[in-house]
């Protein structure tokens, strides 16, 4: 086995009652492809609440004695943790998968590396062959902090179950399209099998919270206020599609409501994105105005949306957040810490009370949600995708687009410079960003925007923009996109598609296309290239 200091990362896995599965877990991992699996620590945390029915409890021990039989004839380096025994167990009030994380990274902290990784997977999670390559990749980057990995859940046992997975993956991916449609920096997926964490950025975020259910979306809330989450698209983890009464919400809780009563997942209108967008706008380009002036923009954008900052004392916290934040960088920050995660997921469904924004009050579904095929018209139209009235069919198209177009700056360097795409200029210089742009069209008839696509490399002449729908060369947009930090500016500009890449199985390039700037200021053209110079010379 490895020594502690050899070890660049640890995968915590809780695991109740798990048999079977927490065994098809292990050997996932063991098949990884990569010599990697010798510098990671696989460390199981076997727990259940000091009163866990005895079904529970049984199983637990005999996950136990198992995992002792494996130790010596496992080809990870495996270790566990016993929170299931007499004594051992958790407490009533506070034992969950939220504590189990917790007790497991605790334990790790002392032994690992400030810069090693915490991983997360669940015991009924499979991942790809090339997972723990991925995770070495990532280590390996230094600009790496945190990251969520691309997932899809596994197929289902019965074709209704696989019916309630699929809508449920949908309401996740749409709602997270959704909020990049919006602009929001919390526009990522909160699956706790998908986390990812330096040993320091988990500290920095006050640790995983103690929680029965639910702690994947606060520890990633606390993430995304200290760092940047990245999304890892490299590789996979396959979640269980399986039933589960174990949390109070959750994957499985929501596959049962919807077995339990027709559709009952249903997804958010595309108007309540679009005004948590001109929301977010507004407040970017008012910083300095006084809270009764932003109420008042609000109010003209949707009286509910006063409404709710009313009841979020948004009158009392705007003047404190001015004091204590003078620079209009620090103040924008200050915001999205208050406006968080937690309060994007309260808007959403505090518009959707009858009548919803731009909908009439026919047009919903009577659990205060809409169906697919009343929403994703105009979200797949939005996102420059097709909707066929296939569901499997709009998910794969969502997969291919969050999970493939947007890659880590680790995994992706830029666009394609081989002999099918135009070779830049010598002395033009390019940036493979961090974060990426989200670019949006403005139609000239009335002004609307509409998703274009996300750019992951820009020069000071054009950009690649990812999309699965690339336009043909010589084809002219007006786009607006807003720079990354630190020149955070708005930028409106027409381009010209110079080249394009379709989607390929057998490429290992992203679709997409590379854009010209034709009518971008003098200004703003020497302001991005002092900054790629000044960046590439770090």
């Amino acid at each position: 086995m490895s020594t502690a200091h050899e070890m660049v990362g640890a995968i915590v896995i809780p695991a109740l009652a798990e048999g079977a599965d927490l065994q098809r877990t292990l050997e996932s991992l063991a098949a990884c492809d990569s010599a990697a699996k010798l510098r990671f620590l696989v460390t199981v945390i076997v727990n259940n609440r000091e009163d866990a029915p005895p079904g529970h409890q049984r199983q637990n021990q005999q996950d136990l004695a198992w995992l002792r039989q494996l130790k010596n004839n496992s080809p990870l380096q495996l270790s566990w943790i016993d929170a299931a025994s007499e004594g051992l167990t958790l407490s009533r009030r506070q034992g969950g998968v939220g504590l189990a994380r917790k007790i497991a990274c605790d334990l790790l902290l002392p032994v690992l590396s400030s810069d090693a990784l915490l991983v997360h997977l669940d015991a009924d999670c499979l991942v790809a062959a090339d997972y723990l390559c991925a995770l070495f990749d990532a280590w390996s980057d230094p600009s790496f902090d945190a990251g969520v990995i691309a997932y899809a859940h596994q197929p289902a046992a019965t074709p209704a179950l696989e019916n309630a997975i699929c809508r449920y993956e949908l309401y996740l991916r749409c709602h997270m399209a959704g909020l990049q449609l919006a602009g929001s920096p919390y526009a990522y997926h909160s699956i706790g099998s998908t986390m990812v964490s330096r040993c320091r950025s988990y500290v920095a975020a006050g640790g995983m919270p103690v929680r029965q259910a639910g702690e994947d979306f606060y520890f990633l809330q606390q993430l995304a206020k200290t760092t940047t989450i990245r999304r890892l698209c490299t590789t996979r983890v396959y979640p269980s599609a399986r039933l589960s009464c174990r949390t109070p919400f959750g994957t499985g809780q929501s596959l049962r409501r919807d077995l339990d009563a027709e559709h009952t997942i249903a997804f958010h209108p595309v108007e309540s994105y679009d005004l948590l967008g001109q929301w977010l706008t507004c407040v970017q380009q008012h910083l300095d105005e006084d809270a009764s002036m932003l109420l008042t923009h609000a109010r003209k954008l949707h009286p509910k949306l006063e409404h709710f900052l009313h009841q979020e004392k948004f009158a009392a916290i705007w003047p404190n957040l001015q004091r204590t934040h003078q620079g209009r960088e620090r103040r924008w920050r200050a915001f999205h810490e208050w406006f968080d995660a937690l309060k994007t997921w309260k808007l959403i469904h505090c518009l959707e009370r009858k009548p919803a924004p731009g909908l009439s009050e026919h047009s919903q579904d009577p659990c205060g949600g809409h169906t697919a095929d009343v929403i994703f018209p105009t979200l797949f139209e939005r996102l420059s995708l097709t909707f066929n009235g296939s569901l499997s069919h709009a998910l794969e198209q969502l997969r291919l687009l969050q999970d493939s177009t947007t890659r880590s700056p680790a995994c992706n360097k830029g666009p394609d410079m081989s002999s099918d795409t135009p070779q830049q200029p010598a002395a033009e210089q390019r940036l493979a960003l961090r974060s990426v742009i989200i670019i949006q069209k403005i139609r000239l008839d009335d002004g609307r925007r509409t998703f274009f696509g996300y750019s992951t490399n820009i020069s000071c002449s054009g950009l690649f923009v990812s999309t699965v729908s690339p336009a043909n060369p010589g084809s002219r947009f007006h786009l607006e996109f807003t720079l990354p930090t630190p020149l955070n500016e708005m930028v409106r500009c027409d381009c010209e598609v110079v080249w394009n890449r379709h989607f390929s199985e057998n490429s290992p390039f992203e679709p997409g296309m590379g854009l010209r700037f034709i009518d971008l200021e003098e200004e703003i053209r020497i302001r991005i290239d002092d900054w790629i110079r000044q960046a590439t010379a770090e």
